[in-house]
């Protein structure tokens, strides 16, 4: 009778892992859809670029960069300002959390402070000229950076990921480098 029910709960438990394997893989890359087009993203992970999930606009076919939807593994969520008079404070809703992403300095968005308020970090450009590489700055977690694959091209960017961290984080980060990187078009 135990060995039924410790093998049952070992089954139970590798089919969790099996299941969230992928949102707690190390991501590698996120690439415009279309090469002509900066409304939908996706995003892989892995050595073999398997595909994660996505980040588009909601409202596709409406010229509003303002709402955005995503989906990790299972998990879906949406990206837009907290304030519509404010797009520069932007909210991640997913997974029955919040996250909030806010400039450092007043309409400078070459570094944010995001938060979830019990962890905070901060995400900027690694130099103040060009917004071709992001990282994070000062974190005990690990390493997670974004960077052009090409340079000039916002379409195809290289993920550095070495984080322990939950990954609304990396989500928020990634946003964060695709929206204020790309053209709106």
């Amino acid at each position: 009778m135990n060995n039924r029910i410790l093998v049952s709960l070992l089954l139970i438990a590798g089919a969790f892992l099996l299941t969230s394997t992928p949102l707690l893989a190390q991501w590698s890359r996120i690439s415009a859809r279309y090469n002509d087009s900066f409304r939908e993203w996706t995003l892989f992970y892995g050595p073999d670029e398997e595909e994660l999930g996505e980040l588009r606009l909601r409202w596709i076919l409406q010229d509003n960069w303002l709402e955005w939807e995503f989906r990790i593994g299972e998990v879906s969520g949406t990206i837009q300002p907290k304030w519509r008079q404010n797009p520069w404070e932007w909210e991640l809703r997913a997974d029955n959390r919040i996250f909030t992403a806010r400039p450092i300095a007043p309409n400078d968005p070459r570094q944010w402070r995001i938060t979830d308020n019990h962890t905070q970090i901060t995400w900027q450009t690694r130099y103040g000229n060009t917004a071709e590489e992001w990282q994070l700055r000062d974190t005990g977690a690990g390493t997670f950076s974004l960077e052009a694959e090409y340079p000039g091209d916002p379409r195809d960017w290289v993920i550095t990921d070495d984080l322990d961290i939950h990954p609304l984080f990396k989500m928020m980060m990634t946003f964060l480098t695709v929206y204020y990187s790309s053209p709106k078009q």
